[in-house]
């Protein structure tokens, strides 16, 4: 009880000093519920308040924004879909008329601007009960926020793509369908880092995809690398929206548990299909562009709009031009099938 109390302490005591510099001077004795009933004061890092700071343990877009990128060729997510936020709605905005293409930035835009989210997972009290019911639902409301935050992450970049599908093809029909088929017409040439996403996304997929679904071993005789990806991220975009995808569970908590929240299965996939689904949305984009159309808002200086396409996911910019990256290739597929 005496550590708990000197926690509260220092605790009331940031609070007062915050609102000091905002307000006249006021003093309020929290209670120990009161501050619990903070937005994020479940999050707080009880051994930095031992060092008289305040922390979270994390944030609920962790997973989605940062840190699950082994190449640092590519730049991290959040600012992967901030640049090309800025590239469509400089586009959209531009003489050349892409006003049909102003939903693509808004929802992008709205994508980007989720920094965190709360849940709360103890529907029936249950965590008062006893330590292993508290220790449950800790890491349970930690997973449930990380996924809750790279749902509506990837819900947001999925509805960017239809808008763009629908800009490029308007009418009626599942856009999903519309979308792969637009793009295994369309797309060749380079697209940095979509062969190694795609395959991390197959990687990660748990026997959810049906390869041989008539569409996808139709694209894949095709040997298009965009067509394969967009059936796959049809698939996937179905399954979680009509409830074909479990809600994830922790495998694991309490003292001694090795579960980390990051690690799930369910965010790293989420994350690398949100991934990919940008690369795939650019090269509608690109295909969009008219040749010698360039960017000159959003870029340190005009550059080719087309080639500025291919390069804002890249923290370095290399191209076999005698290997066209979206070729599929069988010998690399045959695998999942």
């Amino acid at each position: 009880m005496e550590r708990v109390s000197a926690w509260l302490t220092k605790i009331a005591s940031v609070l007062r000093d915050f609102a000091d510099r905002i307000q006249p001077p006021s003093h309020t004795n929290l209670s120990f519920q009161q501050i619990l009933q903070l937005p994020g004061a479940s999050r707080l890092d009880w051994s930095a308040l031992d060092r008289n700071e305040v922390r979270i343990s994390y944030c609920a877009t962790d997973p989605v924004w940062h840190g699950l990128d082994k190449d640092r060729k590519l730049v991290e997510l959040r600012e992967h879909v901030r640049r090309l936020c800025l590239a469509v709605r400089e586009m959209s905005d531009s003489s050349s008329g892409g006003e049909e293409w102003t939903g693509v930035a808004e929802n992008l835009a709205l994508a980007c601007s989720l920094t965190d989210l709360f849940a709360d997972t103890d529907l029936d009290g249950a965590s008062l009960m006893c330590s292993p019911a508290a220790d449950y639902e800790s890491v349970n409301g930690e997973l449930t926020e990380k996924y809750l935050a790279s749902t509506i992450v990837f819900t947001f970049v999925w509805t960017a793509y239809e808008c763009a599908v629908d800009a490029i093809t308007p009418g009626g029909g599942g856009k999903g369908a519309k979308g792969r088929n637009l793009i295994t017409r369309i797309a060749d040439g380079h697209m940095p880092h979509m062969r190694e996403c795609l395959m991390s996304a197959l990687e990660l997929d748990q026997a959810g995809t049906d390869f041989r679904h008539v569409e996808m071993l139709r694209v894949a005789r095709l040997g298009s690398i965009p067509g394969v990806a967009a059936e796959y991220l049809r698939q996937f975009r179905n399954r979680l929206i009509h409830g074909g995808l479990a809600r994830p569970e922790p495998k694991d908590w309490g003292a001694g548990s090795k579960y980390s929240v990051n690690d799930d299965v369910n965010l790293r996939r989420l994350h690398t299909n949100t991934r990919l689904l940008l690369l795939i949305l650019q090269l509608l984009v690109r295909d969009f562009l008219k040749d010698g159309q360039t960017f000159e808002i959003w870029v340190e200086s005009p550059c080719s709009a087309k080639l500025a396409m291919e390069r804002l996911h890249c923290t370095e910019y290399e191209v076999a031009e005698t290997e066209p990256e979206l070729d599929l290739g069988i010998a690399s597929f045959t695998a999942y099938q």
